[in-house]
Parts: structure tokens; sequence; C-alpha cells
């Protein structure tokens, strides 16, 4: 972003966050549900249908001071995790210790998926890196597969390496003598999640972090808006293709 649409972003976070408790100003009027269909689209500002949900949204809430900031229920976050969508990946029996590829998998913890690409492309580690990347962008495909999602709407989970099966060989001693070498292997587990916008920007400690998840949505509404146009010109051109397909057949 530019530095006058950032100058416009931290004023109008600051309204938002700080105000004068009213419902129109608050942070909700921006944010959708995220187990919604989609982002972007949706031009009325009924999103709250029953009771429980608003109290969610009055739990959830960034609108208060952040000297005087409210705890938010644990029942309220457990309600809104188990709504969003995820998907997982694996890849097995690789020839890497599970120490040295779960110091990898730390670095993408709790990232987007942007994010962890441009960390695993400068980590230093030269051989757990380029592996971790491919199973992340082939879980980032079947996200897209499945829900449709971009990949900016998505955040990693969780990501760790466990002990897979060594391979043992020989290993040469001293005075005659011979023992056991195990070669180590290991597996890799990640798992992608919906990212909740509304609930990091609640969970913020302070306003900088608000506005840096407010960023992400913002990106996260500009690429499903695009993948939404996307996937309505393929299924304009399957239409296309069966209708020819029929006026060929009964010519």
């Amino acid at each position: 972003m530019t530095t006058c649409s950032s100058m416009l972003l931290t004023h109008r976070m600051a309204s938002l966050c700080v105000g004068n408790g009213s419902k129109t100003n608050s942070l909700w009027s921006v944010i959708r549900k995220p187990w919604a269909s989609s982002y972007v689209g949706q031009q009325s500002n009924s999103y709250f249908s029953t009771k429980i949900e608003r109290k969610e949204v009055d739990a959830l809430s960034p609108m208060m001071e952040i000297t005087e900031r409210k705890r938010i229920p644990p029942h309220v976050v457990a309600r809104r995790v188990s709504r969003l969508r995820s998907v997982s990946g694996k890849e097995k029996n690789i020839r890497h210790s599970p120490w040295r590829m779960n110091l990898v998998c730390q670095f993408i913890s709790g990232l987007t998926v942007p994010e962890a690409l441009v960390q695993l492309e400068f980590c230093e580690k030269k051989r757990g890196a380029p592996i971790l990347k491919k199973v992340l962008k082939r879980t980032k495909n079947l996200a897209d597969i499945r829900y449709g999602m971009a990949p900016s709407q998505l955040q990693v989970h969780t990501c760790f390496a466990t002990p897979g099966t060594p391979l043992k060989r020989i290993k040469i001693m001293g005075r005659g003598r011979s023992g056991v070498k195990h070669r180590k292997h290991s597996h890799i587990h990640l798992s992608l999640r919906e990212t909740d916008f509304a609930l990091e920007m609640a969970r913020a400690p302070t306003l900088k972090k608000k506005q840096k998840w407010y960023q992400r949505y913002l990106i996260a509404a500009q690429d499903a808006a695009l993948q939404q146009k996307e996937q309505e010109e393929i299924k304009k051109l399957q239409q296309e293709q069966e209708q020819k397909e029929k006026e060929s057949e009964t010519s």
C-alpha cells in the first residue's frame, strides 16, 4: 500500500477500535461472517439473525478502549473455530531428520499462506524448506479445488514432523566390530484452516496488529472476488461447450 492509503487505513482503524459505542461505526459493519458463502458481494447489514450470533458480536466487538479490554469467552471462540473449513496435507518417508524438519515447520506455523511461502523461499534450511514448500502448495491447491478459497484466506493451523521408519545400515566400528546405523526418516503433517479475521482482530493486543489483520482482510476480500469471477467464467465456458456438443449430436 502507498503512504496515503496506509494513513487512511490508520485513521479508519482508530475510528473503528475506539468509538462512541454505536454499532454502525464498529468493525462488524465491514467484516462478514467467516463461515458465509463469500466475503464480498453482500451489501445488506443484517448479518446476524439469531440471538447467539448477536451475543458473539457483542463479545468480539473491538469497539472498546485498549486499556479496558474484555476477555473473549472460550465457548465463543470454540463455536467460531468449529465452523471454519480446513484442509490437511501429508508427506511420508522423507529422508530427513524429524528434529531438523520441525525447525523448518516452526517458521510457518500460524502464518497466512502467502507469508509462509515467502518464509520458505528465503529459509536457510536448503534441504527441508523445498520439501515443505511443495507440501504447502499441494495443500493450497486442494483447498482451491474443494472450497474455492484463495491462498490469502488460508492460515497455517498446524505444521509438524514426526519420526518415520528408519533404514538400518551397517556401522563399521573399531577392532573388527560392527553395529547398526539408523538412517532417519520423517513424516510431515500440515493443516490449513480458513482465517477468522474478526476473531484475530479482537485478539490483537495493539492497534498496529489490528491494522495488519485488517490489511490482510482487504487483500483476502479482493482475492476472493477475483476467484469468484474466474469460477463464473469457467462455468460459462463449460456450459457453452455442453451446448455445442448437444447441437453437434442433434445435427
